[in-house]
Formats: structure tokens, sequence, C-alpha cells
């Protein structure tokens, strides 16, 4: 069995493509190659994509709102009892006079 060992394959080098035939970005309608992309900029939106970061500042914490007292006291039942009969009571006597 002495077969020939074929060469390893290199992938064919394939050169730099022709400015011309670089893919290019369509904006709005026109053309754009990638890397002439911020040279029509204005500077203030240049510095807003600059790669620089300023520290992060956390923001400042609310204010807390006061606290509930710890507990409500209610109303007894025999008040509030009191207070739906003399509710009823009027109520009764509107609605007869």
């Amino acid at each position: 069995m002495g077969g020939k060992m074929a060469p390893p394959s290199t992938p064919p080098e394939t050169p730099e493509p022709a400015a011309s035939e670089r893919p290019r970005l369509i904006i709005n309608g026109e053309p754009f190659l990638p890397e002439d992309l911020g040279r029509s900029l204005s500077p203030s939106v240049l510095l807003r994509i600059s790669v620089t970061k300023e520290p992060y500042v956390p923001p400042e914490e609310p204010p807390r709102p006061m606290p509930l007292p710890a507990r409500v006291d209610a109303l007894p039942v025999r008040t509030l009892a009191v207070i739906l009969v003399l509710l009823g009571l009027g109520l009764a006597a509107l609605i007869l006079l």
C-alpha cells in the first residue's frame, strides 16, 4: 500500500478586497464604508460616542417616608353599633317625612 500522501491543503490567501468591492452600509439610501461613519459627525455627537467612560455616580437616596404609627386603635364595636343605629334612624326619618 504505497499510496501517495496528498500535501496538506492550505486555504488560498484572500487579499484585501478593493474599496469598490468592500461591503458598504446603506444609511438613508447612501452607501457608507464602515470606517467613514464617524468622519461626518458633529463634534458633540463624536463626544457622546467616545470610548472614554465617566465614573459612575449613584443616584441620591430618596427621602424615606414618615413611619406609620405602630398600632391604630379601632372604635369599639358598641360605638360602631350606636353610630349605625343613629344613622339608620335618621335615614328612616328623612324617608318618612
